[in-house]
């Protein structure tokens, strides 16, 4: 079950004289770009206005290197979105963790990346900052 704006992107990074590195392969921060903001706008796009989406944290490992371009696919179930709500209903904020795999057309990984954003909503935000 997908959730309503999450029709699983798919980014592909192409090879070329801005994504290639010294020794002919892709760049570790041109990977890393391609997926910064990604599940924060998936998230922020399926929550709605009254919630603030923001990344938190990320690492990425580099499993091979490659000299082609690599497709990652990004999904954002009903069901992550529904703990999401469930969790800033109970605390008003929660952090969630998505995981995306940059792979070659055979499936081979050759990238990991493990990003944490932070779901909190706007009247509790506002009420334990001015609370402060």
């Amino acid at each position: 079950m997908r959730a309503r704006f999450t029709s699983r992107p798919i980014v592909r990074l192409p090879l070329n004289r801005r994504t290639r590195n010294g020794v002919g392969t892709l760049y570790g921060g041109s990977l890393y770009s391609t997926t910064d903001s990604i599940f924060a706008l998936l998230q922020a796009m399926n929550l709605g206005r009254d919630d603030v989406v923001w990344g938190k944290s990320a690492s990425i490992r580099y499993r091979r290197p490659c000299r082609g371009a690599l497709p990652a696919d990004f999904a954002i179930t009903d069901d992550d979105l529904a703990a999401v709500r469930e969790a800033v209903a109970r605390e008003g904020r929660c952090d969630r963790t998505f995981h995306v795999e940059f792979r070659h057309g055979q499936g081979i990984v050759h990238v990991e990346i493990k990003k944490t954003d932070n779901i909190a909503c706007k009247s509790a935000r506002r009420a334990r900052t001015s609370a402060q």
